[in-house]
């Protein structure tokens, strides 16, 4: 089995591969989140939606509405 040689990794290598070890699976998480919301959706459970909606600020969920034509 070969090793690595950590001697040579600079920092910003370490932290730029972590990252994106990370971003992989946020992105892989959020998928399989997202088929269980579906399943979840279709047994009529909103719970999941609700929960995250209100983690996003008022500023973020006005933005999703339709602008009111009167304004």
């Amino acid at each position: 089995m070969n090793e690595l040689d950590y001697s040579t990794w600079e920092t910003h290598d370490l932290k730029s591969l972590l990252d994106e070890i990370t971003e992989i699976y946020k992105d892989r998480l959020a998928n399989l989140v997202i088929e269980q919301i579906k399943q979840d959706i279709q047994n009529g459970d909103w719970t999941a939606i609700h929960q995250l909606l209100m983690l996003v600020s008022i500023q973020y969920l006005e933005g999703y509405l339709p602008e009111e034509e009167n304004e």
